[in-house]
C-alpha cells in the first residue's frame, strides 16, 4: 500500500516545490513552474536512473501506481524501460552509413569546428568498404581492409586519422546500445595491443606502426616556432581555437598564412624523408 492518498496529492500539488514519496521508488514531484508530475527511481546494472511517468492531474495517483508497477516489472525482467523508450524515439540505425550520419548529426557537427574533415574521410575511405554493412556484421578484417587501402595509396597520416574516427564511430554505437565493445578491442589487437594482457598479440598491420597523432602535432608546433612562424598562425595550422579576447575578435581564417607555414615546415622535413644514405656515403657527406 502506498504512503500517499488522493487528497494529499491534491493538497501537495498546490504546496511548495518538493518530492513526496509514495514508496517503492514512486515520487510525486512539485516544481516552481509547470505542472506537478510523477517520477520513478529505479536501479539497473548501469546505476540509478529516474524516469517521468506522467503529469498531474492527467495521471492520477492510482494511474501512477499502475504505471510504476509495470515499470518495476520490466526492470525485474532485465529491461530498462527508459532505454527502450529512447530506442523507439531514435531513427532506425542498422548500417554503418546510418550510424555515421547519426554520429555526425548529433555529435560531430556540434562539437567540431571543422566537422567536414571527418566527413570527407568517412565518405572517401570508410563508406565504400563498410558503409552498407550492418553494424553487427562489421569485423576487424573489414577495418583492416579500410586501413590497407589507405596505406597502399601512401597516406599513413590519413590511415591513422581513419582508425581514430572508426573507433569513435563504434563507441557511438555502444552508447546507443547498438553493439558491444568487441570491435574496438579487435581493432587494437590488429596493431598488437590488447589492454589487460601481459602477452600481446602479433602486429598484423605490418609496417603501419603505431604512433600518436599528438606526437606529430608537437613536432610541427616546435618546428614552426623554431622557423619563426607566428604563434597564432601555428595554432590555426593545428586547428586550435585562438584563446581569450584574440579568439573572440580575430575571425580571419589565415588560409594563405597557413599554406605558407605548412610549406615552410615541409621544406625542412622533405630532405629528411627523402634522405638516401647510400648517396650520402658516396659523396663523402658526414
Amino acid at each position: 500500500m502506498g504512503k500517499l492518498t488522493a487528497k494529499q496529492v491534491i493538497a501537495y500539488s498546490k504546496a511548495d516545490p518538493k518530492k513526496y514519496s509514495d514508496g517503492e521508488g514512486l515520487y510525486f514531484c512539485v516544481r516552481k513552474q509547470g505542472s506537478p508530475y510523477w517520477m520513478i527511481r529505479y536501479t539497473t546494472a548501469k546505476g540509478r536512473r529516474e524516469a517521468t511517468l506522467g503529469q498531474f492531474p492527467l495521471m492520477s495517483l492510482a494511474d501512477a501506481r499502475i504505471a510504476a508497477a509495470y515499470f518495476r516489472k520490466e526492470v525485474r525482467d532485465g529491461i530498462d524501460p527508459l532505454l527502450e523508450k529512447q530506442k523507439i524515439e531514435l531513427p532506425d540505425i542498422e548500417t554503418v552509413d546510418q550510424l555515421f550520419h547519426d554520429w555526425y548529426r548529433t555529435d560531430l557537427s556540434r562539437r567540431l569546428k571543422h566537422p567536414k574533415i571527418p566527413y570527407r574521410v568517412y565518405t572517401k575511405d570508410i563508406s565504400p568498404v563498410i558503409g552498407i554493412k550492418c553494424i553487427a556484421e562489421v569485423t576487424a578484417r573489414d577495418v583492416r581492409e579500410v586501413l590497407e587501402r589507405i596505406r597502399e595509396s601512401n597516406r599513413p597520416t590519413i590511415a591513422n586519422d581513419t582508425l581514430m574516427y572508426m573507433k569513435q564511430l563504434f563507441r557511438h554505437a555502444i552508447k546507443l546500445d547498438l553493439g558491444p565493445d568487441t570491435l574496438n578491442r579487435a581493432i587494437s589487437k590488429l596493431f598488437g595491443r590488447e589492454p589487460g594482457r601481459k602477452k600481446q598479440p602479433p602486429n598484423k598491420m605490418g609496417k603501419l606502426e603505431h604512433f600518436t597523432v599528438h606526437d606529430l602535432r608537437r613536432t610541427f608546433r616546435s618546428l614552426a616556432a623554431s622557423l619563426g612562424i607566428a604563434g597564432n598562425v601555428a595554432e590555426r595550422c593545428l586547428n586550435h581555437k585562438l584563446k581569450g579576447v584574440e579568439g573572440i575578435y580575430d575571425r580571419h581564417d589565415y588560409f594563405e598564412e597557413r599554406r605558407i607555414a605548412h610549406q615552410t615546415v615541409a621544406d625542412v622535413i622533405e630532405p629528411l624523408v627523402n634522405f638516401d644514405p647510400a648517396s650520402h656515403h658516396q659523396t663523402g657527406g658526414r
